[in-house]
């Protein structure tokens, strides 16, 4: 699902977080698979998606993440074009500051296990469709990805939404239970980004009602999300149970340790993304509380 190619340029952030992994020659080879559209097989996949996550930043510079599902074809694309036909919670705290501002998509198969990724800008964000131009378009490995089938309805149906600024008992059960999340981050001048991160149930850890502590594996090299945070550290966070439709999300500040201890975190863990709680949006159905 390649687009075509160009030549990337990282950023500061990016190239800082390589260097620190001893990466840099890895990514400059996999930076091959970044394309400036989207090819035909790119549109194919996004027309049989039923769930897609977005990122980007709302007026006051904080990140957001948000989940959207929806029937095959609820995602309409040109080469340089993404068009969402999915209403939004009411209350979804996932808006960018104006127009033209800057937006990230990933679109998952979670059956198959593939994921493709579109940064870019917003062309259009109504309650009901959201459109955006396409700047960037790659794809990305399985792994993490957890198989499940998805209900495209849930997410749009009698949501409640609660707006805090700490974690609670309910947030911290809930978060115990979940094996995906979406992470969105930005670059000012580069774009956003939304990234998946799968593992155990609870592998999103929550330390305190002010904290939480995700882990890092190896990946493809690009350290687009960690790039970003090394730049510019507000984070968005979305967490999604597909069962029910109830989301938790996150809007903070954060941090990486790129030496986490083994004895607590385990050998695959690379870093630890420590995340500042600034902002927390639960989102519920009427009939679920």
């Amino acid at each position: 699902m390649t687009s075509a190619p160009r030549m990337r340029t990282f950023h500061e952030g990016e190239r800082a977080v390589q260097r620190a992994a001893g990466a840099d020659a890895r990514a400059a080879r996999v930076a091959g698979i970044l394309g400036e559209q989207l090819s035909p097989v790119a549109g194919l996949f996004l027309s049989t998606v039923s769930c897609v996550a977005l990122g980007t930043a709302d007026a006051e510079d904080r990140m957001w993440a948000t989940v959207l599902t929806g029937e095959a074809g609820f995602v309409q694309t040109g080469p340089k074009t993404v068009r969402i036909c999915a209403a939004r919670p009411e209350g979804d705290p996932c808006v960018p500051a104006g127009a033209s501002g800057q937006v990230a998509l990933i679109a998952m198969d979670f059956i198959r296990r593939r994921r493709f990724r579109v940064n870019g800008r917003v062309r259009r964000w109504d309650p009901s469709v959201i459109e955006m131009d396409v700047e960037e378009a790659y794809g990305n490995c399985p792994r993490h990805i957890r198989q499940r089938l998805v209900d495209p309805a849930p997410f749009s149906q009698g949501p409640k939404t609660t707006v805090l600024t700490r974690l609670t008992d309910w947030e911290r059960r809930f978060i115990a239970r979940r094996d995906t999340l979406f992470i969105a981050t930005r670059h000012p001048g580069s774009g956003a980004d939304v990234s998946h991160r799968g593992g155990p149930a609870g592998f999103l850890r929550v330390t305190g009602p002010g904290r939480v502590e995700l882990p890092d594996y190896s990946g493809n090299a690009l350290f687009n999300t960690l790039g970003n945070l090394w730049s510019h550290p507000r984070v968005g966070l979305v967490l999604p149970d597909f069962a029910t439709g109830r989301t938790v999300q996150i809007s903070g500040r954060a941090a990486v340790d790129h030496r986490p201890p083994p004895e607590r975190w385990g050998p695959e863990v690379e870093r630890v993304v420590e995340i500042d709680v600034e902002r927390v949006v639960r989102t519920t159905t009427d009939h679920l509380g």
